[in-house]
């Protein structure tokens, strides 16, 4: 009896952890602005309940460049997957935080690979001697099932 308590316990605290750290890695990658995508709008259907991750590669890009950011690349997942759901985050580091300066939301059906492009020329968001990266949220769907995972770009410097 005491050992499925503990077991019970151990199970209750991993879940309760995994749930805090989701939603604090959110919380923290897209920054605290206006720009950001209420992803739960958009999400439908349920997490897998194995927790099996259906996206295989993620491939990003990003250049900072005369005034521009500019970040591109793709998704990868297993071939029976029938939708891919990406929500970019293009972030520009100030200070000791990530603010957002431009979002955008791509949707794929009936397809395993996911192509996606994200930019900024906003001379009052693209400021010299500022870090830069982009953040994905990727969701993957078999039928009403899905898969999250999220994900950065390196990091560029634009002096």
């Amino acid at each position: 009896m005491m050992k499925k308590r503990l077991i019970s316990m151990i199970l209750c605290i991993s879940v309760i952890t995994g749930i805090l750290c989701g939603m604090s890695v959110g919380a923290f990658a897209a920054g605290e602005d206006d720009l950001i995508i209420d992803e739960s709008q958009y999400i439908t259907g349920t997490p897998d309940p194995r927790r099996y991750d259906y996206i295989n590669d993620i491939i990003i890009s990003t250049y900072v460049e005369n005034g521009e950011f500019i970040a591109a690349g793709s998704v990868s997942t297993d071939s029976d997957v029938t939708k891919i759901v990406i929500f970019a985050y293009a972030q520009r580091k100030d200070g000791d935080k990530w603010v957002t300066i431009a979002t955008q939301d791509f949707f794929f059906y009936n397809t395993w690979y996911a192509p996606f492009e994200i930019s900024c020329n906003d001379a009052s968001k693209v400021l010299r001697y500022h870090d830069y990266q982009l953040f994905l949220s990727i969701y993957a769907y078999k039928g009403d099932v899905y898969s999250h995972k999220g994900a950065y770009g390196n990091i560029k410097y634009y002096g």
